[in-house]
């Protein structure tokens, strides 16, 4: 976890996200590479609307060049090392476009919004999670505190998204204070049992315990989120289930349920 991508654009999550991967950078000796996005012409409106209303678009890009000073000028006094990227364009696209040497893509949560003064609401961790290569951290917009070397719950289905999520996630996974491997009964499950998840991770010298929890005709999200919080979980890892080629940006149920409802953040790989 020595390189973190940030979406650094001014919307609802961006303190509690900013605060997470400000954590994670000193837990890890991390370099912090804030993104922020400016939407310009898709906020206005068409480029027949940006000729008219030449107002409009200054007042969009002055407010972002007072979010980047502002930020700028906390980011001097955090002890991290950063840079900053001020790029024109949709948020998830151009932080996918930089993710490709990104250890961790810190975004939030569905829920807040991600554009900017004009309220500019965008799916930026759904549409990240299914383009990245990259493991996703989605951090809840009203978060207040996160140990990044806290307890992690590992939600398994022996699924391939599954098992790619808890290889990227090794690097967190290493410095856990405890991992906890949880399977849902009358989940689909696929190839691989939970144990051979545990296995793996003994093989990289991290210990777990395995947990199976009855889904009892709740959501499997819902289960995994009860777990969570009984076992005292500070963040969770998931696999990120999306339909078809051609619904990529529409998660599957359990996906949006975990990023919607979770409290704690969810580090997630499509």
């Amino acid at each position: 976890m020595k390189s973190l991508l940030l979406n650094a654009n001014n919307d609802g999550g961006w303190n509690a996200r900013l605060q997470v991967a400000l954590d994670i950078s000193r837990a890890f000796g991390s370099h912090l590479n804030c993104v922020q996005a400016m939407p310009i012409i898709d906020a206005i409106g068409s480029p027949v609307w940006f000729v008219p209303y030449p107002d409009l678009a200054q007042n969009f890009i002055d407010a972002g060049e007072q979010h980047r000073a502002l930020a700028e000028t906390r980011l001097q006094g955090e002890g991290v090392s950063w840079d900053w990227f001020s790029v024109t364009g949709e948020p998830s696209y151009a932080i996918v476009e930089r993710s490709g040497l990104a250890d961790l893509i810190v975004v939030s949560s569905p829920g807040g919004k991600s554009g900017g003064p004009a309220d500019y609401d965008v799916p930026v961790a759904a549409n990240i999670c299914t383009h990245a290569r990259g493991p996703v951290l989605a951090v809840p917009t009203q978060l207040k505190r996160f140990d990044p070397l806290g307890t992690a719950l590992v939600a398994w289905n022996g699924s391939m998204e599954s098992a790619h999520a808890l290889r990227l996630s090794l690097p967190m996974l290493a410095k856990a204070t405890e991992v906890f491997v949880l399977t849902v009964t009358e989940d689909k499950t696929h190839k691989f049992p939970a144990t051979e998840a545990s296995a793996y991770l003994s093989r990289h010298d991290i210990a777990s315990e395995l947990h199976c929890w009855d889904r009892e005709g709740r959501k499997v999200a819902d289960v995994v989120l009860d777990a969570a919080s009984t076992l005292g979980a500070d963040y969770i890892v998931a696999g990120a289930y999306g339909h078809s080629r051609f619904r990529e940006a529409v998660l599957g149920g359990a996906t949006r349920g975990l990023l919607s409802d979770s409290p704690i953040p969810v580090l997630m790989a499509h």
